[in-house]
């Protein structure tokens, strides 16, 4: 499927979805658009289940800063002989050239989507379960554990584990039995099934950001999780709401900070515990990007997607 770049996600959702199929992205704006997405390198927690950006991306169409416009790749799967310049666009932030249209791969929307829930009053419990369950993940669409998120129909748990799987009926029963078993087998307090979906709960944990507040990213090897949280100081701890996408590594963190000291403070201490483990920290600033730029002294804007 091609579209053009400043498309809305929402938009070419509902258009594919007339015929029964998607374009396997998300976001948690609404007005966000393709581009956007591609040059933040949005991933979300379905990546575990259709692949990352750069595996959805097939051709790209790019106006680069001297004038030329230049394709890259082609609308099939064996889309490249040599380099595979639209994964080069992927995460640029625009730096390289202006995303004109782009090109993705396409999957059917899935028959059934179903998720378990475990509610925990302790992090690294939810940690050592999500390793328990990750190699059992073949139609799972994503594996979150989220600081006091509200479910229907649960009372509000200081942390909760979602498994969130999607495709075949058969499939999704299949694998949900099977990691209802572990979860019970390792401990789990209490397994439940709900309606809330693990990509919901990521939409609604980076969307709805006050403007007060200020969110981060860290990338780090899932085995490193925990080594993470626990290099974390406790004043970043407990001023800070976590958000663990446990197949990808990608810990989201965000706080109020009310002053520039505190915020700087925040963030040298989530920089530094990743450092500590070669792992990749990586600002998101939805909002008050340049007040936290200019504390370290950026003057290129970053885009808001």
């Amino acid at each position: 499927m091609t579209a053009g770049a400043g498309a809305t996600l929402a938009d070419l959702q509902r258009f594919l979805a007339d015929h029964q199929m998607q374009v396997p992205l998300r976001s948690p704006w609404p007005d966000a658009t393709l581009g956007g997405i591609v040059a933040a390198n949005q991933n979300s927690p379905g990546r575990m289940r259709y692949g990352s950006i750069r595996d959805l991306l097939l051709c790209a169409t790019v106006a680069m800063a001297d004038g030329r416009v230049i394709r890259a790749g082609r609308p099939v799967v064996k889309n490249v002989a040599g380099y595979d310049l639209p994964k080069l666009f992927v995460g640029s932030f625009g730096t390289l050239g202006l995303l004109t249209d782009l090109t993705f791969k396409l999957a059917p929307l899935p028959r059934e989507r179903r998720t378990l829930c475990v509610p925990l009053a302790h992090r690294d419990q939810g940690i050592r379960l999500s390793r328990q369950v990750l190699a059992l993940a073949s139609a799972a669409s994503g594996i979150l554990l989220a600081d006091g998120v509200e479910i229907a129909g649960l009372a509000e748990a200081p942390h909760s584990l979602l498994y969130s799987a999607e495709g075949l009926a058969e499939d999704v029963a299949a694998e949900l039995e099977q990691v209802g078993n572990r979860l019970r087998r390792e401990g789990a307090p209490l397994v439940v099934e709900v309606e809330t979906a693990a990509d919901a709960i990521w939409s609604g944990f980076l969307g709805e950001a006050p403007q007060d507040q200020m969110l981060a990213r860290t990338g780090v090897a899932t085995k490193s999780i925990g080594d993470y949280m626990q290099a974390l100081s406790p004043s970043v701890n407990q001023q800070s709401r976590v958000l663990i996408d446990c197949a990808s590594g990608l810990i989201y963190v965000k706080t109020s900070s009310p002053d520039r000291e505190s915020a700087k403070r925040w963030l040298d201490g989530l920089r530094q515990a990743a450092l500590r483990l070669a792992a990749t920290p990586c600002c998101w600033l939805r909002r008050k990007r340049r007040s936290i730029l200019s504390m370290f002294g950026a003057s290129t804007p970053i885009p808001s997607n």
